[in-house]
């Protein structure tokens, strides 16, 4: 295998689901919060810009789920489960997900 493209155990990531804000404010349309499924973490809140996958760049739907790697970057479940199998990085900003540490 090449480097970058090992197998990923994505299963022990914090998992979540988008929530849409009811009162948009000063946030904007499309604002919304990563809601833990399992008490694992706190709810995360999703400025408008960031309320999309960055993998298949569609804007997160409520209810739909949604799962954080440790650099904080959040994707669609059914496509960071996929993303592994192409490259081991977060296709934001680089950061190894197998090893836990910048890619270089």
């Amino acid at each position: 295998m090449q480097e970058g493209k090992l197998e990923v155990n994505l299963s022990i990531l914090p998992k979540y689901r988008f929530e849409t804000f009811k009162d948009e404010g000063k946030l904007g349309v499309g604002a919304g919060r990563m809601v833990p499924i399992r008490y694992t973490a706190k709810k995360l809140i999703l400025q408008r810009g960031d309320s999309e996958c960055c993998i298949c760049l569609c804007r997160y739907e409520d209810a739909v789920a949604i799962q954080a790697i440790r650099c904080t970057h959040h994707f669609h479940t059914s496509c960071i489960v996929k993303w592994p199998k192409v490259e081991a990085l977060c296709p934001v900003c680089k950061y190894d997900i197998h090893k836990g540490k910048d890619h270089e």
